[in-house]
């Protein structure tokens, strides 16, 4: 749920049923509150963030995670969840989401600091596959069972994105079939779809359109069918109704209704945004 999308959102809250957002934007105080303190009374929430530098190499901000904590109790997600990326390094912040070396070594120190997040927060968190454009040589652990080894250390849950399985099949020529295979399907508790876009020789997780057939088709595996799937749309941002519409086509898509996965109209409720 994009903050520009909020205050239209309000209108149809109670047809939203699960509504996530980036948990970031909300973790200064101010007016603003009351709007999301509005949207919990009719859905529930589910807080994504950006910050918490799990891959990182630098101390875990405590201060940051005590934001997070003091943003839990007041709003009681259902889930909370982050990126298996590097977001800080040597205490400069680089607002983005960047790849790092998939090792044994990087895996141990992955998974203290995943028990230390969690220990701090006071419940699990969700971890999310990444779309990566670099490939590291040491990098000797599979994405798949990278994480599949830190849900079985300190049984976090797995914030599957299909996007990012396409974008790094299409990339680096990595199989969806084989991530999901590998990965232990029970502990798939969120799932992000999106649309990318080619730029250059690489395809890019934009967030900017509407997803891909093949990432529709992922979406529609009998193992997700009770899966939480989210729509992300952060960049060429389009009108609340269009986006409402959008969602309401991609429900119908996944569960067979619709024969194509183009924008239309349908009267399936149950979104995910």
């Amino acid at each position: 749920m994009r903050t520009e999308h909020l205050d239209s959102a309000l209108n149809c809250a109670n047809t939203l049923g699960l509504v996530q957002v980036v948990g970031d934007n909300w973790l200064e105080p101010g007016p603003h509150h009351d709007k999301l303190e509005r949207l919990r009374q009719d859905a529930a929430l589910s807080f994504h963030f950006v910050g918490m530098n799990i891959a990182g190499e630098d101390p875990l901000d405590l201060s940051y995670l005590k934001r997070i904590l003091s943003l839990i109790h007041r709003y009681q997600p259902s889930r909370v969840s982050d990126h298996l990326s590097v977001q800080v390094h040597q205490g400069f912040y680089f607002h983005d989401l960047l790849p790092f070396p998939r090792t044994e070594a990087s895996l141990a120190r992955i998974i203290e600091r995943v028990d230390g997040i969690q220990e701090t927060l006071g419940r699990r968190i969700l971890v999310e596959n990444l779309s990566a454009y670099h490939q590291f040589p040491e990098s000797d652990v599979e994405e798949c069972d990278f994480l599949s080894a830190m849900h079985q250390a300190t049984n976090c849950g797995i914030l599957l994105d299909l996007n990012n399985l396409k974008i790094n099949h299409l990339n680096g020529g990595t199989s969806p079939t084989h991530f999901i295979r590998r990965i232990p399907v029970h502990a798939v508790e969120e799932i992000h779809i999106a649309g990318g876009v080619q730029s250059g020789r690489f395809w890019i997780d934009d967030h900017g359109s509407y997803p891909s057939i093949d990432t529709i088709n992922l979406a529609k595996k009998p193992m997700f069918a009770s899966t939480p799937i989210f729509y992300e749309r952060d960049e060429n941002l389009i009108p609340w109704h269009q986006f409402y519409e959008e969602c309401l086509n991609l429900n119908s898509a996944i569960l067979g209704k619709v024969e194509s996965p183009l924008p239309g109209r349908d009267s399936q409720n149950e979104l995910h945004i």
